[in-house]
């Protein structure tokens, strides 16, 4: 009886929501995770400080400086995003412990989609957190008044697109730390895609047209185009398609990733 106990108690376990209990149990095991949070936000909040204090007249009205304070943080917070999920991902083939995982539960798939739901979890309470830390100091600490912006959709439209431009990066970055398997390899990756790419399609597009309007289908072009408000001069905006890309790059990585470990020994 009692190893019978134990067999269904193991089954639970090895089930998708046991899975996602595990991977959240992990986050309590990694210290730096609860550091790099802590930094975001106060960076978030630390700019909405400083940016909160500028002149309307000069940066185009009270709505612009309101925008450019509570995105300021924005900044980073896909790259951070990202390059958690990967280097969470990628640890564990390191350490042995996705050896043993994987070898346990009969089907990877499961596993893989358990890491991306908490990465995806991760990477929206970043941006949740790091937007309401810079509301915060821009409602109570700056001059700019809270009409300006708290009753403006498109700065809601804006706070949705960074939350999911967020929860997308953390997806890639899942992506690319399960098919690196290794941290650096992960970090490489990533540092190719989000910050190597941009600025190289752009200098070859000054020539080449079309490879120019290419770029608009990198991952962070779409990320930024979420958060872009057309309201202020920024020229329109085609969230729809950009939130397209974003999810076709989110599918599409996740399908290589569970290639890849279906594929390759672990």
């Amino acid at each position: 009886m009692s190893a019978r106990i134990v067999e269904t108690s193991r089954a639970r376990e090895h089930r998708f929501p046991g899975l996602v209990v595990a991977e959240l149990l992990k986050l309590r095991c990694q210290r730096t995770l609860a550091w790099i949070v802590v930094l975001t936000v106060a960076a978030s909040a630390g700019l909405a400080a400083v940016m909160g204090r500028q002149d309307p007249a000069a940066t185009g009205g009270e709505a612009a400086v309101a925008s450019l304070a509570l995105f300021a943080g924005y900044s980073v917070l896909p790259y951070v995003s990202a390059f958690l999920a990967s280097s969470s991902v990628a640890a564990e083939f390191g350490s042995g412990v996705a050896r043993a995982v994987y070898a346990a539960v009969p089907s990877r798939a499961p596993v893989i989609a358990a890491k991306a739901l908490v990465a995806v979890g991760v990477g929206s309470m970043l941006a949740v957190l790091s937007l309401v830390s810079a509301a915060t100091v821009l409602a109570l600490a700056t001059p700019v008044p809270t009409d300006a912006w708290l009753s403006r959709p498109a700065t809601w439209a804006a706070f949705a697109g960074a939350v999911a431009s967020c929860s997308a990066l953390a997806l890639v970055g899942t992506a690319v730390g399960t098919s690196s398997r290794r941290v650096q390899g992960g970090v490489v990756g990533l540092v190719a895609l989000l910050l190597l790419a941009p600025p190289l399609v752009g200098a070859l597009g000054t020539g080449v047209p079309l490879v120019g309007d290419l770029g608009q289908l990198l991952p962070m072009a779409a990320a930024n185009a979420l958060v872009d408000d057309a309201s202020l001069g920024g020229g329109e905006v085609d969230r729809p398609a950009a939130a397209a890309v974003l999810a076709l790059w989110s599918v599409a990585s996740m399908v290589v990733a569970s290639w890849t470990v279906r594929r390759a020994d672990l």
